[in-house]
């Protein structure tokens, strides 16, 4: 503290994208610890004279989680959104100059979650506090018991509440050697699930038999129930549909048997239509409450439509997207656009259809760390499939490594998930994992003229 109040006010200009730059290089790129969670948060209240995109998205792909603090009232919204980690409900923050007391503990929460601390309080979302002289911020989830209003108006009403993510893992160990492939088992978590499966014409017939295949085989490793996984499948080409939702089936049986009906299309590639059927037919209609959301997007091309904003969308309202490109004519760039930040542990690459029963375990594990899961379990990963991934930060129940995986060569960091090198690796230790709270309990509460503003909370396994 005394460091901080010996600070010079510079006042000079608003040069956010350097800053970002010297965050990465001078901080976490010289004295961040490995295996520790990274977090950033940006104070600004205006908008930058540089380009904060470029700068933000290195932070992100390194795994670092960007919070975005706009205060007053000249700052961009777009420009916290461009900045922050998906979703911006959860990570964008803004306020008033005259109210940062009132907001250190919605902060401090925040940081304390994206940290895989217990915190005080059930997540309380990006939402910020709105009101006349309140702070205007997005929808947010509510936490626990939310926060009462005290003597200014009344606090948010208490939601489901979010025991916290599950802390990222590190990235994949990567060995050579001989290895043994994994065995199959049961992935535990409970979580809503959905595939967006390409159906174009440039796929075929024989490459969209394979694809169905590996759904079958992907739906076999997870517990499907009631209780437990639900998993929805959303077909596109020219056009999307349907093919069942996440209340549709509660047994692997029915679910296998259904995807063995499923028609070759062949005809274009419409990824942004498909997203937005994700969205609307899916994640809208049949998502449980308190149940974490997962999208893996197959593709094996270019989009034709746009894709930017269905994606964002879906991030938005706290879906975790997975971009999985097969073949040699995808766009990488729009893998990436697509998938949750960072990029290195949402994309996946395969270089042809006939390695997808190889990719089977990376996708499950991945889908089921998404989830807040121990993992899809087993021996190890099979080799011909490469993975890479960065240092990432422990957290979550983790993912304890297996025999290792046989691999030719191994691979380097920061290229995300490749097949085709062989990878192995003593897999991923798990940090405490995150808990949620009670939620935030009222006091004197926030004045403002309507308190913070929930959407609906989502509980980790």
């Amino acid at each position: 503290m005394e460091a901080i109040d010996k600070i010079s006010y510079p006042a000079q200009g608003t040069y956010t994208g350097e800053g970002l730059n010297l965050v990465r290089t001078g901080l976490f790129d010289v004295s961040a610890r490995q295996g520790v969670r990274n977090i950033l948060i940006v104070m600004t209240d205006g908008v930058s004279q540089d380009d904060v995109q470029g700068p933000s998205k290195k932070l992100r792909d390194m795994g670092v989680t960007i919070f975005s603090f706009g205060i007053g009232t000249q700052y961009k919204k777009d420009e916290l959104d461009e900045m922050a980690t998906d979703p911006n409900s959860k990570h964008v923050i803004t306020g008033d100059f005259n109210e940062l007391d009132q907001l250190v503990a919605i902060i401090e929460k925040l940081a304390c979650d994206g940290a895989g601390g217990a915190g005080l309080l059930g997540q309380v979302g990006g939402a910020g506090i709105s009101g006349s002289t309140g702070v205007s911020g997005g929808a947010g989830s509510s936490g626990g018991v939310g926060i009462s209003g005290g003597a200014g108006s009344s606090g948010s009403s208490g939601g489901v509440g979010i025991s916290g993510w599950a802390g990222s893992s590190g990235g994949v160990g990567i060995s050579g050697g001989a290895g043994a492939s994994g065995g199959a088992q049961d992935c535990a978590a409970i979580v809503d699930l959905a595939f967006l499966l390409d159906g174009s014409g440039s796929i075929g017939p024989g490459n969209f038999q394979k694809c169905l295949e590996f759904l079958k085989d992907f739906v076999q490793g997870f517990n499907i129930a009631k209780d437990g996984t639900h998993i929805g499948i959303v077909l596109y080409s020219k056009t999307s549909e349907i093919i069942f939702n996440f209340d549709t089936y509660f047994d692997a049986k029915s679910m296998i048997e259904a995807i063995a009906k499923i028609s070759y299309p062949a005809l274009g590639t419409f990824t942004g239509e498909g997203l937005n059927l994700v969205r609307t037919g899916l994640f809208d209609v049949s998502a449980r409450q308190g149940v974490r959301d997962i999208l893996i997007v197959m593709t094996d091309g270019a989009s034709q439509d746009d894709v930017k904003d269905p994606s964002k969308k879906l991030r938005d309202m706290g879906v975790t997207i997975f971009s999985f490109g097969i073949g040699t004519q995808y766009n990488k760039r729009e893998l990436e656009e697509m998938a949750t930040n960072p990029s290195s542990k949402h994309v996946i690459t395969c270089g042809g259809f006939s390695k997808l029963r190889q990719l089977l375990p990376i996708i499950e594990k991945m889908a089921c760390d998404g989830a807040g899961a121990t993992g899809a379990g087993g021996a190890g990963l099979v080799g011909g499939a490469s993975i890479s991934g960065g240092a990432g930060a422990s957290g979550g129940a983790g993912v304890s490594g297996g025999a290792g995986a046989s691999g030719s060569l191994g691979v380097s960091v920061e290229q995300g998930y490749q097949v085709g090198q062989g990878i192995g690796g003593a897999g991923v230790s798990g940090g405490a994992g995150v808990s949620g709270g009670a939620g935030v309990s009222g006091g004197t509460g926030i004045s403002g003229s309507t308190g913070v503003s929930g959407v609906r909370g989502h509980q980790a396994a």
